[in-house]
């Protein structure tokens, strides 16, 4: 029996590209008793109810910023999935007290509910500019994940909370793809940062998959990764624009933005284990006695989108024509 069947489950952000793909997945494989799909987007709730027509879905409306409406929405539920956050870059450095409200307080909101009524597992959607952070956006990412680690030190019953860090999530609303391929229709030219910075890159269903996957691997406090490539942004231009006649314009680093991304620092190379029989790593906040469940990483000091495996054009293609298919699926 999985985790999620006959459960009743939290998604905030539950409106968003990742969130209403998640919940999705887990109705039509898991069989949950409710999912309540919990976000400040009344119209996007609307459309979601109407294309979902399921009743096993409460559309409930609230911010992660205000604590009454996260403690209310928490309540009698076995599951809390934590999506919701400002997630732009450039608008959180502009707006950093903006990306305080959401992605601390919020979450600071979200793991003090869970905790106190006593659900039976939390996940935190990280990034991999928490490792390293550069920028207001990683920044309020590493204190998201603290927050969550700290969490398993206050509970009293049987609760465990864990994070989840992961890339670039192709095809997510306001992605680079949808900014290139905007530009590609009403310019003619895609403008590009760097050509030869390079970022980890993931689909949404692989995302929700590691989500999921997650769940059933949570023992308390620790951040799961996938084993994730990487590739450059000119590689990923060059699979998106194919043949076509496209102008490329280099317009140089924004503030905030990395030549290259860490999905595991150097600080926290020494708390990282494996999973055993599981294609995912795990960065341990606390020691978990269990010889046969994690074993020793095989590489080295860090792990950045430098020094993992780097996808070529035709790879890239394949994903891009993945993330197509995925769309395409989840009309």
């Amino acid at each position: 029996m999985s985790e999620l069947e006959g459960r009743t489950i939290v998604v905030t952000g539950g409106t968003g590209s990742l969130g209403s793909r998640l919940v999705k997945k887990i109705l039509n494989e898991y069989n949950p008793k409710e999912i309540r799909v919990f976000s400040r987007s009344e119209r996007e709730q609307v459309f979601m109810a109407k294309r979902l027509n399921d009743v096993r879905c409460k559309f409930i409306i609230g911010d992660v910023r205000d604590w009454s409406s996260v403690r209310n929405v928490c309540l009698g539920a076995n599951i809390v999935l934590h999506t919701a956050a400002m997630k732009h870059v450039p608008i959180c450095e502009n707006q950093p007290s903006e990306c305080i409200l959401t992605n601390i307080i919020g979450t600071k909101n979200v793991v003090n509910a869970a905790v106190e009524v006593g659900v039976e597992k939390m996940v935190f959607v990280s990034t991999d500019k928490a490792a390293s952070p550069s920028n207001v956006y990683g920044w309020s990412k590493v204190l998201g994940e603290r927050l969550v680690i700290e969490g398993n030190d206050m509970v009293t019953g049987d609760t465990e909370l864990c994070c989840v860090r992961f890339g670039n999530m192709l095809g997510s609303q306001g992605s680079v793809i949808d900014l290139f391929k905007n530009q590609m229709e009403k310019q003619g030219e895609i403008t590009v940062t760097d050509p030869t910075m390079t970022r980890f890159f993931i689909t949404i269903d692989q995302a929700v998959n590691h989500i999921l996957k997650s769940i059933e691997l949570c023992r308390g406090g620790e951040i799961f990764i996938p084993n994730m490539s990487a590739t450059s942004v000119g590689t990923l231009v060059e699979a998106l624009i194919g043949d076509s006649d496209i102008e490329i314009k280099i317009i140089g680093a924004r503030p905030g933005e990395k030549h290259f991304e860490h999905i595991i620092s150097k600080d926290e190379r020494r708390r990282v284990k494996v999973v055993s029989d599981s294609n995912t790593i795990a960065i341990m906040s606390r020691w978990i006695e269990s010889d046969d469940y994690y074993k020793e990483p095989l590489f080295g000091n860090e792990m950045t989108s430098l020094n993992v495996p780097q996808m070529d054009k035709d790879e890239v293609t394949a994903l891009l024509n993945e993330m197509e298919k995925e769309n395409e699926k989840n009309a």
